[in-house]
């Protein structure tokens, strides 16, 4: 059983989840929130492009709710990173933002499975953009509703839609101008255009 679990753990998704996870962080963190913090003068709170929910979204569709450990695994870091904590610091804030911003995706997608409403990859390799990004909406609001909550400590009361506003907002565009990217990825490829 146990040989089991831990083969799950080390196989190559889950590398892949964690790697571009963490890339997409690294930009967020060395571009994007530069950027938007020469900008805003509150500081950020919510990212007006947040990559890396791409990943929460695509790794949840194409692997389920498996996803969450590896998720879970680079959110942990990538937090502990932004709030200069060790884990053993972390608040009641810290892991409802961490905890949302995991569950986010997977949920959306099982929660439309139950409904009925299946948008896990099919057999015939069409990819449905639309409908990713559809969930990826869904679960934006997940996310925006339970990290709002979870870092009311980090800003005013009177702000707080505000806050939601961008948690919904850089999660939409995060995952929208990583999708733009695969299409055109993808369609540059399968025409063997590589230069």
């Amino acid at each position: 059983m146990l040989k089991k679990l831990l083969s799950v753990f080390f196989s190559q998704w889950w590398l892949i989840i964690i790697g571009s996870y963490g890339a997409l962080w690294f930009v967020q963190t060395t571009v994007i929130f530069p950027i938007e913090g020469a900008f805003l003068k509150n500081g950020i709170v919510a990212s007006f492009l947040f990559l890396p929910h791409a990943v929460r979204v695509l790794g949840a569709w194409l692997y389920g709710p498996k996803v969450v450990f590896p998720l879970l695994s680079i959110a942990v870091i990538c937090h502990t990173q932004l709030v200069d904590k060790s884990i053993f610091e972390f608040t009641r804030g810290d892991i409802i933002s961490v905890l949302g911003g995991v569950i986010c995706a997977p949920l959306t997608f099982e929660a439309m499975k139950i409904m009925r409403v299946d948008v896990y990859p099919k057999d015939d390799g069409i990819i449905s953009w639309r409908t990713l990004l559809f969930v990826g909406i869904v679960s934006s609001v997940i996310n925006a509703f339970v990290n709002g909550v979870g870092n009311s400590a980090y800003y005013d009361v009177e702000n707080t839609i505000s806050v939601l506003l961008r948690y919904l907002v850089g999660d939409v565009v995060g995952l929208f101008v990583v999708l733009i990217i695969l299409v055109f990825t993808t369609r540059k490829y399968r025409k063997g255009d590589y230069g």
